[in-house]
C-alpha cells in the first residue's frame, strides 16, 4: 500500500500539464498530493522525528507560524490563510514524512529507479513538444505544466546531482547518457540559464560524489572529463539552439562567447525602456515587457525605503505577492505593490510578503541548514553517510 501512494503521489506531481487543462486542476493537484501525503502519515504506527532532524527543520517552523500570522493579519479569514500557506504546509508534510524514513540499499535502488523513469518520461515528452512546436519555454514542460518555464531548469538542477550520485560503477554509460539528456530538456525548454549554471552543477556533482580515496585516480579525472564533455556540448548546442544567445538570433546561429557573456549581464540588468524590453507605459498592459534579476531586486529595496516601518518589518502579508490559484486569478501581482515585474525569487517574496523579519528569518535558515550539514558530514564514520550528505 505504501509503493502504492508513493507512486500515486509521484504521477499526480509530474502530471502538471494533463491538471492544467482540466477546471480548477492545479488546485485538484495539490490537494491530492496533501491528501495522499497525510494518508501516508497516517498509516505509519510511529512518527519518529529525530533531534538531528527537528534542528534542521526549525528555523522553518519559525518561518511558517510569520507565515501564518501574516497571512491572517492582513486577511482576518482562516480560509484565506491555509490557501495562503498551503504550500508550506505541505513541505512540513513531506519533511515530517521522509525524516522518519530508513534508507537502506535497496531504497536506493528504488530510487534510482524511480529517478530514470522521471527523466526517461520527461525527455519523451520535451522530444514530442520539440517535433511539434519546436524550443520555448511556456508550453509543454515535459509532463510537468504548460506554463512554469522555470521547471526547465530546476528539474535538470536536481536530477543530475541524483544522478550522479545513484551511478553505477558497472554502468556510467547510462549515467551520463542521463545527464546529457538532462542538458537536452533544458535547451529544448529555452532555457538560458541553463548554459551557464548546468555546468557547474555537473562537475561539482562529480567532484563531490567521487570518493576522496581516488580523488586523484584515473577514475576520477575520466569521470570529470565526460561531465566536462557534456557540458562543453551542451553549451554550443544551446547557444546554437536558442536564437537569444547568438549574433544572428536564429536557430543554429554562430557561437560567440562574447556574445553570450554580454547578453547574461544585460538581461539580468535590463529595465523598462531598454533594448530588450519596452516601455513602462507598455508594461502596464503587457505582462511580457519585465526587468532583469538585478533590476528586479534594486526596484524592491527602493520600494522598501518607501514604505512604513510596519510594511518594512512585516510585509504586506503573505500570499499578497505570489501568485497563486487558491487565492486570486490576477497573476500580475508584483506589478501591482511595487510597480515593476520580472523574474523574482523566493527570497524577494519572503521580502515583500513578510518584511525584514520573513526575509531574515528564511534567509537564516539556508544557511542554518548548510553550516549542518558540514558539521554533520565532519561527523560522519560512514562513507556512504557522507556521499547522501554531498
Amino acid at each position: 500500500m505504501k509503493n502504492i501512494l508513493i507512486t500515486a503521489i509521484t504521477v499526480i506531481a509530474f502530471s502538471g500539464a494533463f491538471f492544467e487543462i482540466v477546471l480548477h486542476g492545479g488546485v485538484l493537484q495539490e490537494l491530492l498530493i496533501v491528501v495522499l501525503a497525510l494518508t501516508m502519515i497516517a498509516m505509519k504506527k510511529q512518527i519518529i522525528i529525530s533531534r538531528q532532524g527537528l534542528s534542521m527543520i526549525w528555523p522553518f517552523i519559525v518561518y511558517l507560524l510569520i507565515a501564518t500570522l501574516s497571512a491572517f493579519t492582513h486577511s482576518n479569514s482562516a480560509v484565506y490563510t491555509l490557501a495562503a500557506i498551503h504550500s508550506l504546509f505541505c513541505c512540513l508534510i513531506i519533511y515530517i514524512w521522509a525524516s522518519s524514513l530508513f534508507l537502506d540499499n535497496n531504497h536506493l535502488k528504488r530510487l534510482r529507479k524511480i529517478v530514470y523513469l522521471i527523466v526517461f518520461f520527461q525527455f519523451v515528452f520535451v522530444l514530442i513538444k520539440f517535433a511539434v512546436h519546436g524550443i520555448d519555454e511556456k508550453f509543454l514542460i515535459g509532463t510537468m505544466s504548460n506554463t512554469a518555464g522555470q521547471l526547465g531548469f530546476l528539474l535538470p538542477a536536481v536530477m543530475i546531482p541524483l544522478l550522479i550520485f545513484m551511478r553505477r560503477s558497472d554502468n556510467i554509460f547510462i549515467t551520463y547518457a542521463l545527464v546529457a539528456v538532462m542538458f537536452l530538456f533544458g535547451i529544448i525548454n529555452e532555457k538560458r540559464v541553463v548554459v551557464f549554471l548546468l555546468p557547474l552543477i555537473t562537475l561539482a556533482s562529480i567532484a563531490m560524489n567521487l570518493e576522496g580515496s581516488i580523488l586523484k585516480s584515473k577514475y576520477f579525472y575520466g569521470n570529470l572529463f565526460i561531465g566536462g564533455l557534456i557540458s562543453l556540448a551542451s553549451l554550443i548546442i544551446g547557444v546554437q539552439a536558442v536564437p537569444s544567445l547568438n549574433p544572428e538570433e536564429v536557430l543554429g546561429g554562430p557561437v560567440s562567447l562574447s556574445h553570450v557573456f554580454n547578453y547574461a549581464i544585460e538581461y539580468s540588468t535590463m529595465d523598462f525602456g531598454g533594448t530588450l524590453q519596452g516601455s513602462y507605459e507598455e508594461a502596464v498592459n503587457n505582462m511580457n515587457i519585465q526587468v532583469g534579476r538585478v533590476t528586479l531586486w534594486c526596484s524592491i529595496w527602493n520600494w522598501l525605503s518607501s514604505v512604513d516601518t510596519r510594511t518594512l518589518l512585516f510585509g504586506t502579508g503573505f500570499g499578497t505577492a505570489t501568485s497563486s490559484i487558491w487565492l486570486t486569478e490576477d497573476s500580475d501581482l508584483i506589478f501591482d505593490i511595487i510597480g515593476t515585474r520580472g523574474a523574482i525569487s523566493a527570497g524577494g517574496l519572503a521580502l515583500i510578503e513578510t518584511g525584514l523579519v520573513g526575509f531574515l528569518t528564511i534567509g537564516y535558515w539556508f544557511l542554518h541548514i548548510f553550516w549542518k550539514l558540514i558539521t554533520v558530514y565532519r561527523q560522519a564514520q560512514s562513507l556512504i553517510a557522507r556521499r547522501w550528505l554531498d
